[in-house]
């Protein structure tokens, strides 16, 4: 998700959009699962939002600040 395809910036509003728009500039196929922003899955793998936070933290993409 690109801040330039969102009436907001994302990086203001929500540090989870954050990290998806952190993890999808590093190449990781970020997608949302389900119509709330809960869950999301990278390959066969899925993420709750502080999980997914949480690894663009550990790979350094975010500021580590925790969003809970």
């Amino acid at each position: 998700m690109s801040k330039d395809r969102h009436p907001i910036r994302w990086q203001e509003a929500d540090p989870i959009m954050e990290a998806v728009d952190a993890l999808l500039a590093a190449q990781l196929p970020v997608v949302l699962i389900g119509d709330e922003l809960e869950h999301w899955q990278i390959g066969d793998l899925t993420f709750s939002d502080a999980d997914l936070w949480c690894l663009a933290a550990c790979r350094e993409l975010v500021q580590d600040s925790d969003p809970r």
